[in-house]
């Protein structure tokens, strides 16, 4: 019996995991966009929080002319930011924006004119081209921002906050947060990339062990399967040029799912005998 039920639980995973791909909802990460939820907190007390989820985060909104958008986000222990990196912006005189990151779940620096960048860690002015214009990584220039302490990049795990401002125009921009692990999280066999060995890994350890334990709950389980998917086909010796992604990731659900069935079928005959 108990067996049956593991099997039941395998059937369930699969089925949700195929489900959750066709769905075309892998590999991606926290979204945040104003023009579908609420608009971005201008208050310094208690600014918006967003959740950051392995993999690349966007932040989508507008601010300017007395709107001002404060972004609170955590850097969970293991973790660090990878890049900050203006995807897109758009203003409508060619100007520039200011863009300020501070410590801490609060905005300590004022907003407009008044803002103290001595109480920042770092700042710079977002514009459509230039170091920090658009494609570019803003933790560059962040970091050693003048009148600032400056910090270390990657930007480490703690706490933070951003603010987003124009004093003149209302500009619109798109802000992707890309969240690193300190090791390759789901690489299960410990070869620096993120692939199909590493699904039969997990495979053989499910419900077993914490072989496979990749969110650090001492467990290798389905929580542990959506980390692999998230950065499947990521690591030091990815292929320059790997099959697609979806297909290949199919693939090795397909095979690791039989080599699960095979499994239980194994022990299912020990325990009859």
């Amino acid at each position: 019996m108990p067996n049956s039920y593991a099997s039941r639980r395998l059937g369930s995973l699969i089925l949700l995991t195929l489900t959750w791909l066709l769905a075309g909802n892998w590999a991606v990460g926290a979204n945040y966009d104003e023009s579908v939820l609420s608009d971005l907190s201008g208050t310094p007390a208690t600014p918006t929080t967003i959740q950051l989820d392995l993999g690349d985060n966007k932040v989508i909104g507008s601010a300017g002319a007395g709107d001002f958008d404060l972004i609170q986000f955590s850097i969970p222990s293991g973790r660090f930011l990878q890049a900050l990196t203006l995807t897109s912006y758009v203003n409508p005189f060619n100007a520039a924006s200011f863009v300020g990151l501070g410590a801490g779940i609060t905005w300590p620096a004022g907003l407009d004119f008044d803002v103290d960048p001595a109480k920042l860690m770092g700042w710079n002015h977002i514009a459509a081209t230039g170091s920090s214009g658009v494609g570019a990584d803003l933790l560059v220039d962040m970091s050693v921002a003048p009148f600032t302490p400056g910090f270390e990049r990657p930007l480490a795990a703690g706490d933070y906050t951003l603010l987003v401002q124009d004093t003149d125009n209302v500009v619109s921009y798109h802000l992707t947060f890309s969240l690193g692990a300190s090791a390759i999280a789901g690489d299960f066999n410990h070869d620096q990339i993120i692939d199909g060995a590493d699904l039969q890994q997990w495979a053989g350890d499910f419900g077993v062990d914490g072989g496979s334990d990749a969110n650090g709950d001492g467990r290798s389980d389905g929580h542990d399967f959506l980390v692999w998917q998230r950065q499947f086909g990521t690591g030091a010796a990815a292929s320059p040029t790997p099959e697609p992604a979806f297909e290949s990731m199919l693939r090795w659900i397909v095979l690791a799912a039989a080599a699960m069935r095979r499994r239980l079928h194994a022990a299912t005959r020990v325990i009859s005998a």
